[in-house]
């Protein structure tokens, strides 16, 4: 499997946001906040049911507890009706006019960044989603207790029939890096109608070696919130698979803090 070449969010003179492969590949430019409008017309004569979320507080709390015993949280609907519709219009928009053939693709973007943010025009993509992270994540500093930066890594990405990602962590303690990935989350924006026969599961490693992994389907809209640390794959997906991921992150004095008294031993009295 490869990577997708790095991809920039320009603004182009005609007043969309534009995903551009390279400065030299013109070629490449697509509308994907015109694409995104033309879809969300479409769906303003369809009622699209919503479900109330939770508050960012309340997410963070539970998600909090889940990474202080080791595990991910998940979390239902964190989008749902014209949310969710609008963010599975501008991944496949995004995707289907930026990537070429049915590998493995994962686009990196800045859209975490707020500054960034700022100097594109509107509509932006995924404006609905990028408006919950940015709730989410001071939500989540709080209940962890952790100095999350602001902004963060946010990928498009998408897994091609039969493919699959082995276990690993977006985090290695091992590693030494200036900025490292505190709290990882993943966000699902496949068909709803997605099934277990489709496969795609998330394995998150949990327990010990001898423990199986819990397996987590890529329900579209569900939030999937973990510490970077967490042993992960992705099994074989039978159907095409859309997904967000991001990180927010610590510089690494702050990291290296917590991790180091996370991984040490309690000393009996």
């Amino acid at each position: 499997m490869r990577a997708a070449a790095f991809f920039l969010l320009v603004h182009a003179p005609c007043g969309y946001t534009y995903l551009l492969r390279d400065m030299s590949c013109a070629g490449a430019l697509i509308t994907a906040a015109q694409c995104s409008h033309r879809k969300a017309c479409a769906r303003a004569s369809a009622a699209v049911s919503a479900a109330v979320p939770r508050p960012a507080a309340a997410i963070a709390s539970h998600a909090a507890d889940a990474m202080r015993n080791g595990c991910a949280h998940v979390e239902p609907k964190f989008l749902s009706g014209e949310e969710l519709e609008s963010a599975r219009a501008d991944m496949l928009s995004v995707l289907g006019q930026a990537t070429a053939g049915d590998e493995f693709e994962s686009i990196q973007t800045d859209l975490l960044n707020p500054e960034f943010r700022r100097s594109l025009p509107s509509p932006l993509p995924f404006a609905g989603l990028l408006e919950r992270l940015d709730e989410l994540r001071p939500a989540l500093a709080q209940s962890t207790g952790r100095s999350l930066l602001a902004g963060g890594g946010l990928h498009l990405m998408r897994y091609p029939i039969s493919s699959g990602f082995m276990r690993h962590v977006d985090e290695d303690p091992e590693m030494c890096e200036p900025v490292r990935n505190s709290i990882s989350f993943l966000l699902y924006l496949t068909p709803q109608d997605w099934s277990a026969d489709n496969g795609g599961a998330l394995c998150v490693y949990e327990g010990g070696e001898d423990t199986p992994p819990r397996q987590i389907m890529p329900v579209s809209g569900t939030l999937v919130i973990y510490d970077s640390s967490l042993e992960h794959s992705v099994l074989p997906t039978q159907r095409p698979r859309h997904l967000v991921s991001g990180r927010f992150r610590q510089m690494d004095e702050d990291w290296q803090v917590r991790w180091g008294a996370q991984s040490s031993p309690s000393v009996p009295e």
